[in-house]
């Protein structure tokens, strides 16, 4: 068995960097990491700037992208979200049009209050697919509801309640 301790990033690839940076900073994300930013370079760069890395992600070698880290808190061992826009190749295809397709389908953030994140996201110009609902499962309460983000990626937002 492979000695795996937690997740480090999870990759987003989308549309328009600017964009999908405001939807995360609105949920609490900050950035930690400028891929493209060496001090005076170029927005746009090849892979993050080592030609190695672009064959190591299955990419070809001339690839460029924008791209951020961005993470919640200020734990240094906290999961962090990878968005990347990739130039060349440019991205292509769109987001799932429903949950019940093969590869990771949502992503789900644990919020402190579901109806001020709702009424949040809504003032902000998304929409939610419904009004967060209470669920029974696994020995616990939660309320949640889910979303898309810029690019249609769903993103569910979940309060774990008392018993």
């Amino acid at each position: 068995m492979l000695d795996t301790s937690q997740v480090f990033h999870i990759n987003i690839n989308c549309t328009d960097l600017d964009r999908s940076l405001a939807f995360y900073r609105l949920l609490g994300f900050r950035e930690v990491i400028n891929f493209n930013s060496d001090g005076g370079g170029p927005e746009v760069s090849d892979v993050l700037g080592d030609p190695v890395l672009g064959p190591a992600l299955g990419m070809p070698s001339n690839a460029r992208a924008r791209a951020r880290m961005l993470m919640l808190g200020d734990n240094p061992r906290s999961a962090r979200l990878d968005l990347i826009e990739w130039i060349e190749p440019k991205a292509e295809g769109a987001a799932y049009p429903h949950l019940a397709h093969v590869g990771i389908a949502r992503i789900c953030f644990r919020v402190g209050n579901v109806a001020d994140a709702w009424q949040q996201l809504t003032d902000a110009g998304a929409a939610p697919f419904t009004e967060p609902v209470l669920i029974e499962m696994g020995g616990s309460r939660q309320k949640f509801f889910c979303a898309k983000d810029p690019d249609g990626v769903v993103v569910e937002f979940m309060e774990f309640l008392k018993n």
